[in-house]
């Protein structure tokens, strides 16, 4: 099962999928669609395929305005990853990191 990646904004943004970048240190690029969702605060990322265990990093471009203004959104993020993030200055791309883990859970058949 594809899980979604929910990128959340404080406010009503324009984007689209060329506006986020997810990329596996091993995997590399993983391509994605998107929709917005709670009237344009946030977009729902769905990877085309299942992340495999990975190091990824979603990088989220500092090119998504504000749907009022049509200003840049202030996305650096800090170390602490406190919110709201940025610099105090429109523009700055938002990236994070992630793992993504195998599933220990998961029982081989036949297995004792």
């Amino acid at each position: 099962e594809t899980a979604e990646l929910r990128v959340r904004f404080h406010k009503r943004v324009v984007a689209d999928a060329g506006h986020f970048a997810l990329v596996g240190a091993h995997r590399g690029p993983v391509r994605v669609e998107m929709a917005l969702a709670d009237d344009g605060a946030a977009a729902v990322l769905t990877p085309a395929a299942v992340l495999d265990p990975d190091d990824y990093t979603l990088t989220v471009s500092d090119e998504i305005v504000d749907w009022a203004s049509g200003q840049r959104l202030d996305g650096e993020v800090s170390a602490a990853g406190t919110l709201p993030s940025g610099d105090g200055l429109p523009g700055g791309s938002a990236v994070v990191s992630f793992t993504v883990v195998r599933d220990v859970r998961r029982r081989v058949q036949g297995a004792s």
